[in-house]
């Protein structure tokens, strides 16, 4: 199912352990922000099997005290060889690419 189209999606593909994982959240945080007036973020976050890797859409402007608001989607099919295999970055894009198409 595709979305509205966008002026902009910003794609992220992000993979954390430990300490950085924390980065990866405040990341997000700052992302979530920049969202809105036809700035869409997408975003895959894999804490290197912590949690298994989620992807994120933000489309509009909200609370960015936590992500505890924000519904991540679990990525389908499973990264099998972790986020550094070239087909799971291409899944993303292409998940990505039509979720908000170009206008």
């Amino acid at each position: 199912m595709a979305y509205p189209s966008a002026n902009w999606t910003i794609m992220v593909y992000i993979s954390a352990d430990g300490v950085l994982a924390n980065f990866a959240v405040e990341s997000l945080k700052q992302l979530k922000r920049a969202a809105g007036n036809g700035v869409v973020v997408a975003a895959q976050v894999d804490t290197n099997g912590t949690i298994q890797a989620e992807r994120y859409v933000f489309d509009k402007s909200g609370d960015l005290t936590s992500l505890a608001h924000s519904k991540p989607r679990p990525v389908y099919p499973p990264p099998r060889l972790g986020t550094p295999d070239p087909k799971n970055l291409t899944n993303f894009i292409d998940w990505a690419s039509k979720m908000y198409p170009p206008r």
